[in-house]
């Protein structure tokens, strides 16, 4: 096949060959749902350049880098070579980043959704007895209740709800306020079960997410929720993103919500930057202390934010026992990075997160790169189409301020 353009991610802009990209890995969800088609981010972006060949090259190489090797090590599927050449290539633990490449190209990489199960397990401290209480919605409301916290009633007090498979969502409301400190009471008594606190659906509120532990023996309620498939193997593909429109992205600044007023905080990269900083220093020193179970100190309410990209990215956007954004977070602590690459690494973060937080506003997902359209993009056809929409947009614009 000769040379081609591929599309970006987030913009859909074709990128050319010999153009600087922002990439990125993400992982297939592996869930039936209706959110099925959504990709998580895995790793935290490195920059490159466009290969003209569906590829990347000149790749920013360093411990960035090195964490997309040894976070595979953690759950690759390992594969040998199969009866075409062409189509096949060994798929195994050590590769180098060119053999990498190689594989990600032919589409063959795949992880496991749960590696928890594997032998090296690295949260084994996590196993409990072999039984433990129910894991149902009922006996975490129970929990809760036989403590003496109460339920909401129409202003204060908990809620408790499934979402998705093996997932007890447990929220506190008090008039739109954050109080870590009622998640914090109702985390300690869940004892028997794997917990997160964790960015909520505004940025100045949070919820605790209730698992099972790896090993348990919980009835896990599955009546109103998806049910898992190929809970072995999920694909893991690039994502491409051009360099100039991650550029443009991080400037300026994300509205947060600062609940308790109800008035908007306007939050820079530069706040992504410093929390993306502390994450890491506080994911450090908890891996020093043989801490790993709480996590409500990487919160930060400085910027009337909890770092929700972030912190979604590592839970959220990816689902329990998945590796993601914190597995390499830890494994980068482990590591000898000099001050410039630690650097690079931690403002990579930040800025995923600051972009995250973006997209998330204008219903874009990241996604696999893809090469849709014309050989060669056209740019007047981009800017044709834009325009359309720029109509569209201020167009409703417009009326929602008639109506306000």
């Amino acid at each position: 096949m000769g040379s081609y353009a591929i599309t970006c991610a987030i913009s859909k802009l074709p990128i050319h060959g010999g153009e600087q990209v922002k990439v990125l890995l993400l992982t297939g969800c592996p869930y039936v749902s209706e959110h099925s088609n959504i990709w998580y981010p895995r790793t935290a972006p490195i920059d490159a350049f466009y290969d003209d060949y569906g590829s990347i090259e000149n790749v920013y190489l360093g411990p960035a880098s090195d964490l997309w090797l040894q976070g595979l090590d953690l759950d690759l599927i390992e594969k040998s070579w199969g009866r075409d050449t062409y189509d096949t290539y060994p798929v195994k633990r050590g590769m180098s980043f060119s053999d990498l490449l190689i594989v990600l190209d032919r589409d063959l990489l795949r992880v496991v959704s749960h590696y928890d199960d594997m032998p090296d397990w690295k949260f084994s401290t996590f196993l409990p007895p072999k039984e433990v209480n129910p894991f149902s919605v009922e006996n975490v409301t129970k929990i809760i209740q036989d403590a003496g916290l109460d339920l909401y009633d129409g202003e204060t007090g908990f809620t408790i709800s499934s979402e998705l498979a093996g997932e007890i969502i447990v929220i506190y409301h008090d008039r739109y306020k954050l109080r870590l400190d009622k998640l914090n009471a109702a985390q300690e008594l869940m004892k028997d079960f794997a917990t997160v606190i964790r960015a909520g659906t505004y940025q100045s509120d949070a919820t605790l997410a209730v698992y099972t532990k790896p090993g348990t023996t919980s009835i896990i309620d599955h009546s109103k929720r998806d049910k898992i498939i190929n809970a072995r193997e999920l694909p893991v593909k690039m994502c491409i993103i051009r360099k100039d429109v991650w550029d443009i992205a991080i400037k300026g600044k994300n509205e947060n919500y600062a609940r308790e007023d109800y008035t908007i905080i306007e939050t820079p990269i530069d706040a992504y930057y410093k929390d993306a900083e502390e994450v890491y220093y506080a994911y450090k020193a908890k891996l020093e202390d043989g801490n790993l179970g709480a996590i409500t100190s990487w919160f930060k309410i400085e910027y009337n934010t909890l770092i929700s990209s972030l912190i979604s990215i590592g839970s959220t956007r990816n689902r329990p026992y998945s590796v993601g954004i914190l597995e390499h977070i830890e494994l980068m602590t482990k590591m000898n990075p000099t001050d410039k690459q630690l650097d690079y690494f931690i403002k990579s973060i930040g800025e995923l997160a600051f972009v995250d937080h973006m997209l998330r506003g204008v219903r874009i997902n990241f996604e696999p790169c893809v090469n849709v359209g014309p050989q060669y993009g056209g740019w007047k056809d981009h800017l044709k189409w834009h325009n359309k929409l720029e109509y569209v947009i201020k167009k409703k614009i417009r009326e929602e301020k008639q109506y306000e």
